[in-house]
């Protein structure tokens, strides 16, 4: 649906968001073996750009920090000169989406997350792409997930048009240095 040539699945479950990580699953796993798996991946690849989750100020979600972490290693190990960004949430729209959600659905797990450790502030993006053109496709995408409700489901339009209209990044490698905000992953500055 999103044109992907490739899908890539790794032998790693899904780990919940608290507890005991069940076996076999992602946090589970120890940190060098999810290392090489995408580290093989990005090998074969060999790509000029990737994007992982940020692993530094992420939604909450442990398996989203531990592929994060990862896929940065992997990426520093497999394709140095490879650009490489961090999906992040913008805190400031993570905090409004929970104030909305108070009001909403008081009995929402979401609830529980500490939106002041959670996601980027806004001076800590340094790429912004607007998806507004893909919001459609992305949207049908994500219907066809079946095993969560989307988070935007429960946004309101003010809140739900940035968050599937934006796509917010940190650009980790090369590291930024400052000035105007990126627009474009395909041919970023070196």
């Amino acid at each position: 649906m999103l044109g992907a040539r490739e899908v890539v699945l790794l032998p790693f479950g899904d780990s919940d968001m608290a507890g005991e990580p069940p076996a076999g699953s992602l946090v589970a796993a120890p940190l060098e073996d999810v290392v090489a798996a995408v580290a093989d991946v990005v090998a074969r690849v060999r790509p000029d750009v990737v994007v992982t989750l940020d692993p530094v100020a992420g939604d909450g979600h442990r398996d989203h920090d531990r592929i994060g972490e990862a896929t940065t290693e992997a990426v520093h190990r497999a394709a140095p000169d490879a650009h490489l960004y961090w999906w992040a949430l913008r805190r400031e729209l993570l905090q409004r989406w929970l104030d909305a959600l108070r009001q909403t659905r008081p009995d929402a797990a979401h609830l529980d997350l500490d939106a002041q450790g959670l996601g980027r502030p806004d001076d800590q993006i340094t790429t912004v792409v607007d998806t507004t053109a893909d919001r459609p496709t992305r949207g049908a995408a994500v219907a066809e997930h079946r095993s969560q409700r989307p988070p935007h489901a429960d946004m309101p339009p003010e809140i739900a048009e940035p968050f599937l209209s934006q796509d917010a990044l940190v650009r980790a490698v090369p590291p930024w240095t400052g000035g105007p905000v990126e627009s474009d992953l395909l041919l970023p500055p070196r």
